[in-house]
C-alpha cells in the first residue's frame, strides 16, 4: 500500500493546517493509501474534523529539531521503500525537517503563502531571512506546490524551479452541514471578517467604514483573535458602534455565524488563496477580497466575488457586494470548480 505523510509545525487552527486535515481526510477518503499527519511539536488543537483512518503522530517528546528530524527519518524508514511513500510538508519548520529526508521517501513541499509578505508580518525584519531561507531549501525537495500563479511565479524567480499548482481548497463534506440553506439576502445586511487580528489582514478599515453607513441596516461580525483586538474593541467603544460591530474573538467554531451571514469581507495586505473565502463561497456567500496576490485570480473564476480596488475603497466595494447579494435567491456552494476537493486531492495523488 502506498503511504502519505504530512508533515506539519503544530496542532493549532491556522489555514495550512485546516489545509491539511481537508487533504488528510480526501486521501484517506477517496484512495488506497495509507494516511499519516505528523506533528512536531504540541499545540492547543485544530478545531477540525479528521478521519477515523487518518493516523495522528506527534513527536514532542523530542525537545529540538535535530532529534525530530531524526525521529522523523526513523519513522519513514520504519515505513518501508521509499518509493511508496510520499512525505508532504507545509510551513518553514516542517519544510526544514522534510529538506533532509529525501532518501527516505518522495519529499513535497507545499506552499501556502507569499513567504516575504508573511514572514515580514509575523517576524518582523528577520522574517525576510527567514523567507529567503525557506526558498533555499526547495531545490532538496522532489516537488514544490504552488497555491496559485502569483506564487508559482514568485518560486519561479527564487529559485528557479517550476512548482505545480494545485488550488488551495477546503473540507467541504464537512462544512456542508452548517449550511443555511432558508437563509436569503434581506435589506438587513451582516458582513462579516474571519481572521487573525493584525496589521496584516486590517480589520480595523471595517469598523470606519461600517461608521460612515448611516441609515442602512448593516452590521459586522468581527470573529478572530490577535495584537490588535485591544484596538478594535477602543474604536468599536469609541464610535458607539456596539450595536453595528461585534467583536466575538477566537471561536473554534465559527461556522454557524459565518453561514447566518451574508457577505464575508477581508481588506488583508496579503493573501495566498484564502480558506475562509472558500469557505464563504461554499456556503453560499457573496465575498470582498483586496485586488493582491492568489485574489485576482480567484476573482476571475467567481461572479460572486468583488476585488477591493488599490485605493481601498471599502465603502464602494461593500455597496457594490451588497447590490449582488439582492439579486441572489438561494444559498448553494459558489466555490470553483478548479477548488473542488476531490480535483485538488487528485493532483497530489498523481505527485510521485
Amino acid at each position: 500500500m502506498k503511504i502519505f505523510c504530512i508533515l506539519l509545525p503544530s496542532p493549532f487552527p491556522t489555514g495550512p493546517i485546516k489545509g491539511a486535515y481537508a487533504l488528510a481526510n480526501s486521501l484517506a477518503q477517496s484512495s488506497n493509501l495509507d494516511v499519516f499527519i505528523i506533528f512536531l511539536r504540541n499545540g492547543p488543537g485544530v478545531n477540525a474534523f479528521l478521519d477515523k483512518r487518518v493516523k495522528l503522530i506527534i513527536l514532542a517528546k523530542h525537545k529540538n529539531l535535530i532529534s525530530k528530524l531524526f525521529a522523523y527519518k526513523t519513522f519513514l524508514k520504519q515505513l518501508g521503500n521509499k518509493n511508496n511513500i510520499i512525505s508532504l510538508s507545509m510551513c518553514f519548520s516542517a519544510d526544514l525537517v522534510n529538506s533532509f529526508c529525501g532518501n527516505k521517501a518522495n519529499t513535497i513541499s507545499s506552499i501556502r503563502a507569499n513567504n516575504y509578505e508573511n514572514y515580514k508580518f509575523t517576524y518582523g525584519i528577520i522574517g525576510i531571512f527567514i523567507a529567503h531561507l525557506h526558498f533555499k531549501l526547495l531545490p532538496r525537495f522532489k516537488h514544490v506546490v504552488s497555491m496559485n500563479k502569483s506564487m508559482q511565479n514568485q518560486i519561479k524567480k527564487r529559485c528557479n524551479i517550476d512548482s505545480k499548482v494545485i488550488p488551495n481548497f477546503i473540507d467541504e463534506l464537512d462544512l456542508d452541514k452548517y449550511r443555511n440553506k432558508k437563509k436569503i439576502f434581506s435589506k438587513n445586511i451582516k458582513f462579516i471578517f474571519l481572521g487573525s487580528l493584525s496589521e496584516r489582514k486590517r480589520p480595523d478599515l471595517l469598523i470606519d467604514t461600517i461608521a460612515n453607513f448611516k441609515n442602512e441596516n448593516v452590521s459586522l461580525e468581527i470573529v478572530g483573535d490577535g495584537p490588535l483586538y485591544p484596538k478594535l474593541k477602543k474604536i468599536i467603544e469609541q464610535k458607539k458602534l456596539k450595536n453595528k460591530v461585534h467583536l466575538h474573538g477566537f471561536l473554534e467554531n465559527p461556522y454557524k455565524i459565518l453561514a447566518n451571514s451574508d457577505i464575508l469581507i477581508l481588506p488583508s495586505f496579503s493573501e495566498g488563496t484564502s480558506r475562509a473565502v472558500l469557505e464563504a463561497l461554499h456556503l453560499g456567500l457573496i465575498c470582498i477580497i483586496s485586488d493582491v496576490d492568489g485574489n485576482r485570480e480567484l476573482f476571475k473564476l467567481s461572479s460572486k466575488i468583488v476585488l477591493i480596488n488599490k485605493n481601498l475603497d471599502i465603502m464602494s466595494s461593500m455597496k457594490k457586494a451588497i447590490n449582488l447579494a439582492s439579486k441572489c435567491k438561494s444559498r448553494e456552494s459558489n466555490l470553483p470548480l478548479k477548488h473542488r476537493q476531490k480535483n485538488a486531492t487528485k493532483e497530489f495523488i498523481k505527485l510521485k
